[in-house]
């Protein structure tokens, strides 16, 4: 699966399973979570292979671990959103669930891209969308938050990985990207997608630089109050 569907049902996910446990996840985290097992394309130009060891659900164990003796049923959510991602590569896929312990692959072997792949993508997105309209996360990136800010970060996460992958097997992004219509629909779902997290981004940089430029001009009053105490004290 694409980062569309990683993005769309991790945030689904994580933030659905957050609500009944009292648990506050940011959109930024929500949707990085289901970015993590493909970092590896990071290490791809040293020889590491992409979808293995990052995909494997033994992996992610100690991380989970960690999570659970740290924040208890609260990184549940965290959890949910990193193996969201293995099971929808399972899904259109196969992954290597037991690495190291087993190079066996387990999934449906859908193939991508595709139409199946296409629908489950498109309408992860649709259904995010729809979930961040109904949390008032939506109203969050489009009025603007400073922590809007941190969303900066699975926007560079996106853009870069897919690039990485590109540049690594010698693909043409443009022309891949248009090549078929189930991958149209994909590469138009990436675009809604980064101009809304973007959209976001630029509220929240709006946000504080308007809160900044407020704070900066409360500060010459205050100093001169100050003068003014000290002047009547003397």
């Amino acid at each position: 699966m694409f980062l569309l569907g990683h993005v769309a049902y991790s945030y689904i996910v994580s933030k659905s399973s957050a609500k009944p446990l009292g648990a506050k996840i940011p959109i930024s985290l929500a949707i990085m979570l289901g970015i993590l097992p493909d970092l590896d394309i990071l290490l791809q130009g040293l020889g590491v292979p992409h979808h293995t060891l990052t995909h494997s659900f033994i992996f992610w164990l100690p991380v989970a671990i960690i999570f659970a003796a740290k924040l208890g049923s609260k990184s549940i959510p965290l959890i949910l959103g990193i193996y969201s991602h293995l099971a929808a590569d399972a899904i259109v896929g196969t992954v290597p669930a037991l690495l190291p312990i087993s190079s066996i692959e387990v999934g449906l072997s859908l193939p991508i891209p595709s139409l199946y792949d296409a629908a489950l993508e498109v309408g992860g997105l649709t259904a995010a969308l729809l979930y961040m309209y109904t949390n008032g996360d939506l109203s969050i990136l489009l009025r603007g938050s400073r922590q809007n800010l941190t969303v900066s970060v699975p926007v560079i996460a996106i853009v870069a990985l897919s690039t990485l992958f590109a540049n690594h097997n010698e693909i043409s992004i443009v022309t891949y990207a248009f090549s078929r219509w189930a991958m149209t629909a994909i590469t138009i779902g990436h675009i809604i997608l980064l101009a809304l997290l973007s959209t976001g981004v630029c509220t929240g940089v709006l946000t504080y630089w308007t809160t900044l430029g407020g704070n900066l001009d409360s500060l010459p009053a205050s100093s001169s109050l100050e003068s003014k105490r000290r002047q009547k004290r003397s």
